[in-house]
C-alpha cells in the first residue's frame, strides 16, 4: 500500500512516541497531537487514513464520542488500551469507520516489535485493518486474535495479579525494613531478577499502574483466587507436616506440566544473559585505564 497517513492522539506519551517511530520507520506519514500542540484531534480525524488512540482508557471513550462522528468508512479508528471492551464498544458506538482494537503487550522502552506479542481484537473489518495486521506481522511481531472479553479476562491475571504481586513484595520489603542494595548481597539469581523487575515497576508511570489494576473489573476476583491460593500454601507448607507440603507441590507440578521443563530451559537461558553482561560490562571497566 502507497504511503499511510496516521494521526496519534496523544503522540507524546510513551507508547505514542513508539508508534510515531514505528510508522515513519516503515515509511508513512505521522501526524500526532496532544494536549499542547497546534494540532487537534478533529484536524487529525479529517486528514488522516488511520487515527490511533493512545490514551488512558476514560480519555479514549471520550475522545471517540469527539471525533468517531467525523471519521468515514474508508477511515480506520484504533486503540492501544489495556483494557478492550469498553474501548470497542466505544469505537464501534461512535464511529462509522473501520475499527480494531490493539493491545501491545510490551512497554515504550522496548526497541523493535520483532518478536513482541500483539493482541488484535476485531471491530469492523476493512482494508485499512487487514493492512495494519500484515505491517506487524511483516515487521515481525506475534499477532493474536482474541475476543475482547476473553483478552479482558486475561489481563486481570498478567497485569492485574503480576503488578499486584509485585506492589505488595515491594511493600512487604519496606516493612520488614529491608535495604535493596544491601539485599544484592545475599541475593540468588531469582531473587536479583524480581528485584530488578521489582525496581523496574516503580521507575515508570505509578498511574499507569494503578489505572491497570483499577480498572479491569476481572481483577477483583481474580485477587480473590490468589488470596486464598497464599492462604493454602502457607497452611500446607508451614503446617510441619512435610508429606502434606510435597504431595502439595507435586499437585501443581502436575497441573504445570511440561511448561516447568520448558520455564526451566527459557529462565536459565534470561539469567545466563544477565550475567554474560554484566560479567562483560565489568571485564571492560576493570581493562579501563
Amino acid at each position: 500500500m502507497k504511503q499511510v497517513r496516521i494521526g496519534i492522539i496523544g503522540g507524546k506519551g510513551n507508547m505514542g512516541r513508539w508508534f510515531e517511530n514505528f510508522f515513519l520507520q516503515a515509511g508513512h506519514s505521522v501526524q500526532i497531537c496532544d494536549l499542547d500542540t497546534d494540532q487537534t484531534p478533529e484536524m487529525l480525524a479529517r486528514s488522516c487514513n488511520v487515527i490511533l488512540l493512545s490514551l488512558p482508557i476514560q480519555t479514549a471513550i471520550t475522545m471517540c464520542k469527539k471525533i468517531g462522528p467525523l471519521l468515514a468508512p474508508d477511515q480506520l479508528l484504533m486503540d492501544v488500551c489495556s483494557l478492550k471492551t469498553p474501548i470497542l464498544e466505544a469505537m464501534l458506538h461512535d464511529s462509522p469507520s473501520q475499527v480494531m482494537g490493539v493491545h501491545p503487550l510490551f512497554g515504550p522502552f522496548t526497541e523493535t516489535i520483532g518478536g513482541q506479542n500483539i493482541i488484535v481484537c476485531s471491530g469492523r473489518e476493512g482494508r485499512l485493518v487487514q493492512w495494519m495486521i500484515a505491517l506487524f506481522k511483516n515487521y515481525g511481531a506475534a499477532v493474536t486474535f482474541m475476543e475482547p472479553q476473553k483478552h479482558d479476562r486475561y489481563m486481570a491475571i498478567v497485569q492485574g495479579l503480576t503488578h499486584m504481586i509485585t506492589v505488595s513484595f515491594a511493600r512487604a520489603l519496606e516493612m520488614l525494613a529491608v535495604d535493596p542494595e544491601e539485599s544484592l548481597l545475599v541475593a540468588t539469581p531469582v531473587f536479583r531478577a524480581n528485584m530488578d523487575l521489582t525496581a523496574r515497576l516503580f521507575a515508570q508511570d505509578l498511574e499507569l499502574y494503578r489505572t491497570l489494576m483499577a480498572s479491569n473489573p476481572h481483577v477483583e476476583p481474580v485477587l480473590e483466587a490468589y488470596s486464598a491460593a497464599l492462604n493454602e500454601s502457607r497452611t500446607k507448607l508451614l503446617s510441619g507436616c512435610n508429606h502434606s507440603g510435597l504431595g502439595y507441590l507435586e499437585s501443581i507440578r502436575d497441573f504445570l506440566g511440561p511448561f516447568c521443563q520448558q520455564g526451566l530451559d527459557e529462565s536459565n537461558r534470561m539469567l545466563r544473559a544477565i550475567y554474560q553482561d554484566e560479567t562483560q560490562e565489568s571485564r571492560k571497566n576493570d581493562c579501563q585505564p
